[in-house]
């Protein structure tokens, strides 16, 4: 039997380092079980890594409010956990959710330690707000936001520079500054995209805006490593990934095979593109229904959401100009228009600019309080976005036999030439009844190899897979996601890994054997 050792730390006192007092909770895991990756096949964005930890909690070391307990386990708080066998590999990198100590003096005295990662923080990141993006690559576009917002993923080396901020704001004492190629991994997009951003409010999460972003890559992918960083891949890469990690077959099986036939069977195929028209010449784009009270050299910041003047329907806006006196507002020395007219001392600028909303700054410089009218308005180029339009492909031959089967592309991606190549391509795939090995599960302690199986394989890696029972033979399949069960009492250590096709996505590439024989093993890539 093989057996792996755990390495738990968390970073206390945020300084990166990992090897303060009460900062290495090794000595006391019981279990560990966590996940990284996608949650189902031909996902854009990955689904969250989390990670639970159960502590021997005998002492209340790891009760938060008990006198004696460790200081610092609070949420935010950067967790690693590695593995050792041969060599050490970190499978694991997040922030502390919660503790979870078990009540009962009598009872199991243990506490569990829950944590999460970036997605689950991305999806909470709102009130930010970014100008709309054009005429850029989704590998471009991708740090832009993340910059933006600030939300950067756990994995980042040492703590980034963040204003006025205690333990963020010690420039090359404690912190320092940041590009993004120390927290993404990027392919070179294969798509540039015209337009996007025009719904993006700051009610807008930093995931969904990410997410519309990754899908008009088509069929590219983000996603969180082991390590806690960032990963995007673009439309080509999986199509063009051949080299096989390992094999499973009798002769080195898995403890556990799930497996379907006819499960991805489709035979009409809908795929949307974007469509949106951009307006020629400024326009108001937002109008402020409450009066603005500015006191004597008073600065305020007023946020204007963009929507049609005459339907009230929401619309996207860009170059966005600074309100000016007379024309966009009014203002008075009395509430309601009353007192005097005011046309001077008062001075506006846009703070902040988004897709579908701008944040105007008001400047009185004058020594009385102004009322700006209900009414004021910011203009600018009007982005309407139409609804998506569709392209589709259907096998006539196939619905006659199987009955009609259809599947909607769950992407948005850049143009209608792309949107009727990936529906031809998906079409290819699907038409035709074909077994699908949806997870395998390992034992990792069965052997050695088991063990360095669970070690190296993760996210991305390619399986082959020959199993007699169900005819499946040398079929091939991405790991699309992990998740781990490590138990210490009794010692044990499972893996289920979800896959996706790799076959399926098998293009043509000439003189690369088992990817050169066209219709046959390969087909054309939808670009």
């Amino acid at each position: 039997m093989a057996e792996a050792t755990y390495t738990l730390t968390v970073d206390l006192n945020r300084d990166g380092d990992f090897s303060d007092a009460d900062e290495d909770l090794s000595a006391r895991l019981i279990e560990a079980h966590w996940f990284n990756g996608f949650q189902s096949p031909y996902d854009a964005m990955c689904r969250d890594s989390f990670a639970d930890f159960v502590l021997d909690n005998y002492d209340g070391k790891y009760s938060p409010e008990k006198a004696g307990a460790i200081v610092g386990l609070d949420k935010g708080k950067v967790v690693t956990f590695d593995m050792t066998f041969g060599s050490t590999v970190r499978m694991f990198t997040g922030w502390v959710d919660k503790v979870s100590p078990v009540p009962d003096r009598w009872g199991p005295r243990t506490a569990k330690l829950y944590c999460d990662s970036w997605v689950t923080k991305a999806g909470r990141t709102k009130r930010w707000l970014v100008p709309v993006q054009r005429n850029k690559r989704v590998d471009e576009i991708i740090p832009e936001l993340i910059d933006r917002t600030g939300c950067y993923p756990p994995g980042l080396s040492g703590a980034i520079w963040l204003l006025d901020i205690d333990g963020y704001s010690e420039l090359d004492v404690t912190t320092y500054l940041s590009d993004a190629t120390s927290y993404l991994t990027a392919e070179t997009g294969g798509v540039t995209v015209a337009l996007v951003g025009t719904k993006w409010n700051e009610q807008t999460s930093l995931f969904n805006a990410m997410a519309e972003v990754v899908k008009r890559e088509g069929l590219g992918r983000l996603w969180l490593g082991r390590d806690g960083l960032l990963n995007f891949w673009n439309r080509d890469h999986m199509m063009l990934t051949t080299t096989i990690d390992q094999t499973y077959d009798d002769s080195y099986p898995p403890a556990g095979l799930a497996y379907d036939y006819a499960a991805l069977l489709f035979n009409r195929v809908s795929v949307k593109y974007s469509n949106q028209q951009i307006g020629s010449a400024p326009e108001v784009l937002g109008i402020y229904s409450n009066e603005i009270v500015l006191a004597a050299g008073e600065t305020k910041s007023v946020s204007y959401g963009f929507a049609d003047s005459a339907s009230g329907a929401r619309v996207g806006g860009q170059d966005v100009l600074a309100p000016v006196i007379t024309t966009d507002f009014s203002a008075w020395t009395a509430s309601g228009g009353g007192g005097s007219s005011v046309t001077s001392g008062l001075a506006t600028g846009i703070r902040r600019e988004g897709g579908g909303n701008a944040e105007v700054e008001f400047i009185n410089s004058n020594a009385f309080t102004v009322y700006i009218q209900t009414g004021s308005q910011v203009r600018g180029t009007k982005v309407v976005a139409g609804s998506d339009a569709t392209r589709t492909a259907e096998d006539v031959s196939s619905i006659a036999a199987q009955g009609f089967l259809e599947f909607t592309f769950p992407n948005t991606v850049e143009g209608d030439d792309y949107a009727q190549s990936l529906a031809d391509f998906w079409l290819g795939l699907g038409k035709d009844p074909r077994g699908y090995a949806r997870s395998l599960t390992i034992e990792a302690r069965a052997s050695s190899a088991y063990m360095t199986d669970a070690l190296n394989l993760t996210v991305g890696a390619m399986v082959s897979l020959t199993e007699v029972q169900t005819g499946l033979s040398a079929g091939l399949y991405f790991i699309i996601s992990e998740e781990h069960w490590v138990t210490t009492r009794p010692y044990r250590h499972k893996v289920t890994y979800k896959l996706e096709p790799a076959s399926s996505q098998q293009v043509w590439l000439f003189d690369v054997t088992g990817f050169a024989e066209l219709d046959t093993t390969a087909i054309l890539a939808p670009w």
